[in-house]
């Protein structure tokens, strides 16, 4: 290889890490400003919570010397909750004329001027701005308040910072100026004028670009034509100009994603008039399907509209850890978000090439939203405004899969433990079955029953639109010879062959509950007689296997000799009875 050569690698090479360097910096930004705009109000006080409403005269009544520094867990003044909340320029005039402090940080480094400006409110910035507020304090990543209109494009923000004296050459925590960032921000995605001027929706621009020569077609990094970006933006006059003025041939072009028009207005849900006029055109199919089999994502669009804020996330919200699981839809992670653990169903941009694959990332989603058992997985949020970033969040629960631990861990458990799991799953299903809209879950399997660490189990996975049909030959798993009578009972009736014939979750519990109690179970459990709670580990496997090469837990002492007596008995009756 050439000097010259070498030269221009090792100069690529830096500039990638420069790059990358870069955009993760902005990217960890993203991520705390957000979390600072989205805070929980769950704890706030009286006064807090008065900020975050906006009323005024009940600030008025509340507000002294003595609360005039009151912060929320996060860091949060009273300041920065007006702010976040959207509160009135007069609002914030009121609170610093009263001594509330301009300056101070959230534990994320912000001041109430940086969120106000990432929010492009600029009533509020002009605010802040005119009680004094400093426009070049510096605050996350030595990022200032024109840093962030810059990478916000709120001109109408830089314009009022500029002129209250903000520096436009102060560099942030990878040298970046204003400009530089608004050239990163603007250009990152290959835009031409027409695209910016689509995006935010300027009439008047689009027709002066268009007679000058425009190319009503061109393509950004993504493939994305201005009519894309007037979609996923939700402008409707927009929209309908480039109709009118291109023809038919604008809404049947499929980005890299195989996104044609209606499937960014369908995807981003800015605007369902705009998906109206969309149908309305001659050339457009509500079924018509992209080059890689995808589908109009009409269902995001109502997903997007119907998920309560509080459970819509941004993908710089979550860190990825660990891979816990996969399929056919991407990878499940444990990760973390807001300082949480939590696990994270990642979908593949790929994987959302056929309607069934959207129809399994909404309907879980929307179900997930609606859920609150302690028997069911809890939902953390989602992640639905880009394509190719869409995720589920929910908790985490350590212990894995019913599954990995029978088929992968080869663990042992006892009849106890047995109970505890089957009437944990029962309350769940038994949860979804009885709500006002009931739930079925249609793939109900030991891969979708969690457990935790202490063993309790949640139910989990409700993506399927149907369970797959599969034949048993209407054969049924042997029966352990030490099954409580009403057990057997139970599974017999629940393998009728008549689906009317079998019990209803509610009738299921009371049974399990009492099985669970009866001292003949607490025995062959090689726990004491008296109603027990779940071991804090599960016993692991054990080499002793019948002829029948079914294992047993390890038996110990006087308990070992009881049980064998059970087992005998039971040999013999093919059932144990309760007392």
């Amino acid at each position: 290889m050439s000097t010259d050569a070498r030269c221009s690698l090792a100069s690529t090479e830096t500039l990638n890490e420069l790059k990358k360097k870069i955009s993760e910096s902005y990217a960890l930004f993203r991520s705390k400003v957000i979390e600072d705009l989205r805070p929980k109000d769950t704890d706030w006080t009286e006064l807090q919570q008065a900020c975050g409403s906006g009323d005024l005269s009940v600030l008025r009544t509340l507000l002294n010397d003595e609360n005039v520094s009151e912060t929320t867990d996060a860091g949060l003044g009273l300041l920065h909750i007006s702010c976040v909340s959207g509160a009135s320029s007069s609002q914030l005039k009121f609170l610093l004329r009263k001594g509330v402090k301009w300056s101070s940080l959230t534990k994320n480094q912000f001041a109430p001027l940086h969120l106000a400006a990432y929010r492009g409110d600029v009533e509020q910035v002009e605010a802040l701005a005119d009680g004094g507020a400093d426009v070049n304090q510096p605050g996350h990543s030595d990022v200032t308040s024109l840093h962030i209109a810059a990478m916000c494009g709120h001109l109408e923000v830089a314009r009022v910072l500029v002129t209250h004296g903000a520096h436009i050459d102060v560099a942030d925590i990878v040298k970046f100026s204003p400009l530089h960032i608004a050239c990163y921000f603007g250009h990152e995605k290959g835009h031409n004028p027409l695209h910016f001027c689509c995006k935010s929706g300027h009439l008047l621009v689009l027709h002066y670009l268009l007679d000058h020569g425009a190319q009503p077609h061109a393509t950004n990094i993504y493939g994305d034509t201005p009519l894309h970006l007037a979609c996923y933006n939700g402008k409707l006059e927009i929209a309908k100009q480039l109709v009118a003025l291109t023809g038919s041939d604008s809404l049947n072009k499929e980005n890299v994603f195989s996104e044609t028009p209606l499937h960014s207005a369908g995807t981003y849900g800015k605007n369902v008039e705009l998906v109206k006029f969309l149908l309305d055109q001659d050339c457009v199919d509500i079924n018509c399907q992209g080059k890689d089999g995808h589908t109009e994502k009409i269902d995001v669009l109502q997903l997007r509209a119907n998920l309560p804020h509080q459970f819509h996330l941004q993908i710089v919200d979550l860190d990825f850890h660990e891979v816990i699981g996969s399929g056919s839809f991407g990878k499940v992670y444990k990760g973390t978000c807001k300082g949480r653990t939590v696990a994270v169903k990642r979908y593949r941009a790929s994987s959302f090439g056929a309607k069934s694959d959207v129809d399994m990332f909404c309907r879980e989603v929307a179900i997930l939203a609606k859920l609150n058992s302690p028997y069911v997985i809890n939902f953390v949020g989602a992640c639905l405004d880009d394509p190719s970033q869409f995720a589920i969040v929910t908790q985490y629960v350590a212990g894995g899969s019913l599954f990995s631990l029978l088929h992968e861990q080869k663990r042992l458990i006892d009849l106890q433990s047995k109970l505890t799991i089957a009437l944990d799953v029962a309350k769940g299903m038994d949860y979804l079955h009885t709500l006002t809209q009931p739930i079925i879950h249609r793939d109900l399997n030991s891969h979708n029953i969690l457990l935790d660490e202490h063993g309790r189990a949640v139910v989990a996975d409700f993506g399927a639109a149907a369970a797959a049909e599969t034949a048993y030959h209407n054969s049924r798993p042997p029966i352990g010879i030490t099954f409580p009578k009403p057990i057997v009972t139970l599974l017999q009736n629940g393998w009728h062959a008549n689906p009317d014939e079998r019990p209803e979750f509610r009738d299921i519990i009371p049974i399990l509950e009492e099985c669970r109690q009866s001292q003949a179970v607490a025995m062959l459990s090689n726990v004491d007689a008296a109603p027990s709670l779940f071991p804090t580990a599960l016993p692991m496997v054990t080499d002793q296997v019948d002829p029948e090469g079914r294992t047993t837990p390890p038996l110990v002492g006087h308990v070992s000799a009881l049980r064998n007596h059970w087992e005998m008995e039971a040999s013999r009756n093919r059932s144990v009875g309760l007392k």
